[in-house]
């Protein structure tokens, strides 16, 4: 069974993306903040992570730049924002892709 990670902000976001991942067999895991996900990186071993741009604190685009410093985990951004210069972003900072 796959461990992914979805972070998010928005409980109502990251609770429908919960239940949809669990459904589909996934073993998912949730942060609400950055921090909160940082500190999940370290100690879980997971699959994927499915991350927001929009965190409170420090953005998702923060974020992904450090977890690349830590690891080569994939990671999937899941975002409302779809201009392109946002799917650039998140790609150029070590995304793996950008799903809008």
């Amino acid at each position: 069974m796959y461990k992914i990670l979805i972070v998010d902000d928005d409980a109502t976001i990251l609770e429908d993306n919960r239940s949809y991942f669990h459904a589909m067999g996934y073993e998912v895991i949730c942060a609400d903040t950055a921090e909160t996900a940082q500190k999940i990186i370290i100690s879980k071993t997971l699959d994927c992570v499915i991350l927001d741009v929009d965190l409170p604190g420090m953005s998702g685009f923060a974020l992904c730049e450090k977890i690349r410093e830590k690891t080569g985990i994939p990671i999937i951004f899941l975002s409302g924002y779809t201009e392109e210069e946002n799917r650039i972003r998140g790609l150029s900072v070590g995304g793996d892709d950008y799903v809008c």
